[in-house]
């Protein structure tokens, strides 16, 4: 009989819940088979229901389970990733040594972004940036975390298209100013004010009177009689069907499948990596092994990384 229907059926005592069955059960049969257990009022081997009856014991299995029992009412925290303004600066030597380059306004980002990942290998970085750096000669295009920025970056290698990444502050560590550029404002024309007959000279009421004859006149003139419609011209005899061409109808039809295919998909850039979006229900891909690692938010044009995913 398992120790939980012992502990309900002959003990008299609570018992700890479900989860904590198969602990007492694998405890006691651990002692008894693993250590030669001798009980000294009769010198023979106890039984697991003589342990489950014994008073100290009895109190170890209440206790284990109002511990779990506690924790179990308590609910579990969400894990809350850090902002971009909480994680600059901050330093581990655990951690991957590559800069990180993250889109702030104006096109810019902090220089002091560390990725969050862990070491591969007791390596510089982590296995994603290794594979980044063993694929263009060694060299990490954002430089190393403990190293001096490099200015003006062009990037990321391999790229459809790679361009210049700037960073939030000069050289001399001063804040660069974004400036919003402003649209210019569309001007509406200008409605032609109504005017009345009291307030026109002479002349403009000559010319009103003028047009509204025209007018007058325009409207009394009768509409002129419809032409004819001409005999319709005998049908020309239908030529002949030409034959079909051959098969180079299927490669237009590729390419044009080819065409709908990539306006599925969109390339972004975060952290100077490259992902593939759908664009159906906005999942980003990972291109070096076609691994989902995320959702594309559309508003502020960033990856939202899944709950533990090396990338974030």
């Amino acid at each position: 009989m398992a120790a939980l229907a012992l502990a309900q059926q002959n003990l008299g005592f609570p018992a700890p819940g479900p989860k904590t069955n198969q602990m007492i059960h694998e405890l006691v049969d651990f002692i008894l088979e693993k250590y030669e257990v001798i009980d000294p009022g009769t010198s023979t081997v106890p039984t697991a229901e003589k342990i489950l009856g014994d008073e100290g014991f009895k109190k170890i299995v209440v206790n284990i389970g109002a511990v779990l029992q506690e924790q179990e009412k308590k609910p579990r925290q969400k894990k809350v990733s850090k902002t971009v303004e909480e994680r600059a600066g901050e330093y581990s030597e655990d951690n991957c040594q590559a800069r990180l380059w993250k889109r702030l306004p104006g096109d810019m980002s902090y220089d002091n972004l560390q990725c969050s990942g862990k070491s591969h290998e007791g390596g510089c970085f982590c296995k994603r940036h290794q594979n980044q750096v063993d694929k263009n000669g060694g060299v990490w295009w954002l430089g190393k975390i403990t190293e001096d920025r490099p200015e003006e970056p062009h990037g990321p290698p391999g790229s459809k298209n790679p361009r210049v990444h700037k960073w939030n502050t000069d050289s001399e560590g001063n804040e660069v100013v974004h400036e919003k550029k402003k649209s210019p404002k569309k001007s509406s024309p200008k409605k032609k004010k109504k005017m009345s007959p009291v307030d026109m000279d002479v002349a403009e009421l000559e010319a009103k009177l003028a047009e509204m004859k025209v007018k007058k006149e325009q409207e009394l003139e009768p509409e002129p009689e419809p032409e004819p419609e001409p005999e319709p011209e005998p049908e020309p005899e239908p030529e002949p069907e030409p034959e079909p061409e051959p098969a180079s109808d299927n490669l237009e039809l590729d390419e044009s499948e080819s065409e709908e295919e990539e306006e599925a998909f969109m390339m972004v850039h975060q952290h100077g990596i490259e992902y593939q979006v759908n664009k159906e229900d906005n999942i980003v891909i990972r291109i070096d092994d076609f691994t989902p690692v995320g959702t594309w938010d559309e508003d502020d044009e960033h990856i939202i990384f899944d709950e533990g995913c090396e990338d974030e």
